[in-house]
C-alpha cells in the first residue's frame, strides 16, 4: 500500500465464515494483515444483518466471490446506494455490471489472481484519492440503472407484462 495513502484507506471486510474452508482462508488472511502490517487499516467485522449503515458509510465496494453468484444481491444493493463496485463481472453480476458505466470489473482469469486483484483495486484507490469525477459517475449510472431495471415496481411491471401476454 503507498505510504501516503496508507493512514487514509480503510478496508471494512463484511462477512463470516462458517465453512471449514472459509475459516481457513479467514485465518490466513489474519495472517497476512498482521505479515503487512496493516491492522490500523484492515477489519473484520463478520456477518451483519445492517448493510445500509456499511454501503453509507464507505466509497468504495470490492465483492470477491468465490464462485459466480446467480444474481449478484450485494453488488445491486451497493449500487443503489451509488457506490463504486469493484467485481467480477460473471454469472448475474454480467446482467448490470456494465464495464466502467456501472462498475469496475474484475479480472477473475488472470494466473496470479491475488496479485492482479491488488494491482486492480490499487489502481482504483491511487484515483480515488486523486477525486477523479469518473468514479462519481460511474456510481450515479450505476444506481439509475439498478432503479430502472431491477427494482421491485420494475419486476412487478415485467410479471404483469409477461401474465399479459
Amino acid at each position: 500500500l503507498n505510504p501516503i495513502l496508507k493512514h487514509k484507506v480503510k478496508l471494512i471486510i463484511v462477512g463470516g465464515a462458517s465453512k471449514n474452508e472459509d475459516q481457513i482462508y479467514y485465518q490466513d488472511l489474519l495472517k497476512k494483515v498482521e505479515q503487512f502490517e496493516l491492522e490500523a487499516n484492515i477489519f473484520f467485522v463478520g456477518a451483519q444483518s445492517n448493510m445500509a449503515d456499511y454501503y453509507t458509510a464507505c466509497d468504495l465496494i470490492i465483492h470477491t466471490p468465490r464462485n459466480p453468484e446467480p444474481f449478484g444481491l450485494v453488488i445491486a444493493e451497493a449500487m443503489n446506494y451509488a457506490k463504486l463496485v469493484i467485481a467480477p463481472n460473471t454469472g448475474g453480476t454480467g446482467d448490470f455490471l456494465i464495464p466502467y458505466e456501472t462498475g469496475i470489473p474484475l479480472d477473475i482469469s488472470a494466473k496470479q489472481l491475488p496479485q492482479s486483484i491488488a494491482y486492480q483495486i490499487k489502481h482504483v484507490i491511487d484515483l480515488l484519492s486523486e477525486n477523479d469525477p469518473i468514479f462519481s459517475k460511474i456510481g450515479q449510472q450505476a444506481r439509475v440503472n439498478i432503479r430502472a431495471n431491477f427494482s421491485l415496481q420494475h419486476t412487478i411491471e415485467a410479471l404483469e407484462a409477461c401474465y399479459a401476454q
